[in-house]
């Protein structure tokens, strides 16, 4: 039975997600990609090793993410094999944030995001990790410290649009966790906070990035700190699974002053009007 649930696996989530990785790259990084590939199947099987270390890349900044192959799931695993291409922000950010700057990661998990952000912003600069799991927070400390950076917070709590209990829903791999979304078996309850009460409780004076990976919960995050994104009208980058959240947001997001761009393959943005199933990341930038 066990041999048969693994392969079944295999067939469902890893082989879809293998072509997914290769589909629409260019044929030197297929092979590059391919490589990345066979690597991580040495490591793991011949070596049998779980946990490593590698570097990674935002713009000209360099930085280790400590990579956990058991429980990291296909996020950080993901990143491994595409490093700054796995995301447009992650490729292209390094354009819109600077040194100094003070950015909020909701959904941090174990930082592959706050660690691109934070060699870009220096010590200098704050970052502020959301993250409701305690095995991510650790391994989010842990890497910042791989790294010798300062200067950021974390709170073990969710993103929503108020200050008191949810119930987050979860998979076995906690990459995949909303308070949204009642597909996931596993629940707990946990905390939640606003955007709004972070910016409050820090006396923040700036607030110059968002990121939302929220998992369908980015509308709640955005009302919960509409306050502090009309003050400071900070780039948000999100991800949207559907056209009804899209124009919910997109909706609300005009009406203060912001429009919604996609990357194209060059770094540039596009500003868009209806959901763009194959490109469901966005930025939404105040239009001054």
């Amino acid at each position: 039975m066990r041999f048969y649930n693994t392969l079944n696996y295999f067939k469902r989530y890893t082989i879809p997600r293998i072509f997914d990785l290769f589909r629409g790259k260019s044929f030197f990084f297929k092979i590059l990609l391919l490589c990345r590939l066979l690597l991580l199947g040495i490591i793991l099987v011949l070596f049998k090793k779980k946990n490593f270390w590698f570097n990674g890349k935002f713009g000209q900044k360099k930085f280790k993410v400590f990579l956990d192959t058991h429980k990291g799931s296909h996020g950080t695993r993901g990143y491994y094999l595409l490093r700054n291409k796995q995301e447009p922000i992650l490729e292209f950010g390094y354009k819109f944030i600077n040194k100094n700057d003070t950015i909020i990661d909701a959904g941090a998990n174990q930082g592959i995001f706050s660690l691109s952000f934070k060699s870009q912003i220096t010590n200098e600069g704050l970052i502020i990790c959301i993250e409701p799991f305690n095995y991510a927070i650790k391994k989010l400390k842990k890497n910042f410290k791989l790294n010798n950076f300062s200067n950021y917070l974390i709170y073990k709590k969710t993103l929503s649009n108020h200050n008191k209990k949810s119930k987050i829903y979860y998979s076995n791999h906690i990459t995949d966790a909303s308070i949204i979304n009642h597909k996931f078996k596993k629940s707990k309850i946990t905390d939640s906070i606003t955007i709004d009460k972070i910016v409050a409780s820090n006396y923040l004076k700036k607030l110059n990035f968002i990121k939302l990976d929220i998992e369908g919960a980015e509308l709640l995050a955005i009302k919960g700190g509409i306050k502090s994104i009309k003050k400071f009208k900070p780039l948000i980058y999100l991800e949207i699974n559907n056209s009804k959240s899209f124009n919910l947001i997109k909706n609300l997001m005009k009406k203060i002053g912001y429009r919604t761009y996609i990357f194209d393959k060059k770094g540039t943005l596009i500003q868009i009007k209806k959901f763009h199933k194959n490109q469901k990341n966005i930025l939404l930038k105040y239009l001054i």
